[in-house]
């Protein structure tokens, strides 16, 4: 879910998982089916981003991901782009038992996954390659040994 206008402008909060029926319903059918629900928790999940645009007249907007892409969406892979799901595609053929959401949750302080992205759906940073050989610098150094000692 993306909050436009504000602070968190060009930050895309993860707000849950849904689910369908493969071959009669489609990703952007099932969000739509789900708007007013998705709206809903992302504003409770996340008051300050996003619940100041539920509501009041702002605006909400829902955008989705292919399935089981979350390592693709937090290593910023460019091939990956998210699609808004437009406030005006009708749903309402869709029947409640085709579809489902799970909401995200947050425990014990976290907070919880966001990602940057441009306006057209696309990673905003540099893809993060994990299994680059580099040299580690010696703050990072540092800052891994005083988290270390921390636990």
């Amino acid at each position: 879910v993306r909050a436009p206008g504000g602070p968190a402008d060009r930050l895309w909060f993860y707000i849950g998982k849904t689910a369908r029926c493969t071959g009669t319903v489609s990703d952007m059918e099932c969000v739509a089916r789900q708007r007013p629900l998705i709206i809903e928790h992302a504003a409770r999940l996340r008051p300050r981003d996003v619940g100041k645009n539920f509501g009041g007249g702002g605006m909400l907007e829902v955008w989705i991901a292919p399935g089981d892409s979350e390592l693709d969406v937090a290593y910023n892979r460019p091939e990956l782009v998210m699609k808004m799901v437009h406030p005006e595609l009708e749903a309402e053929h869709v029947e409640a038992l085709e579809v489902g959401f799970v909401g995200e949750i947050y425990e014990g302080g976290e907070e919880g996954f966001r990602t940057e992205r441009t306006l057209d759906g696309r990673a905003a940073r540099p893809e993060v390659n994990a299994g680059m050989d580099r040299t580690v610098s010696a703050d990072e150094m540092e800052r891994m040994i005083r988290e270390k000692e921390k636990k």
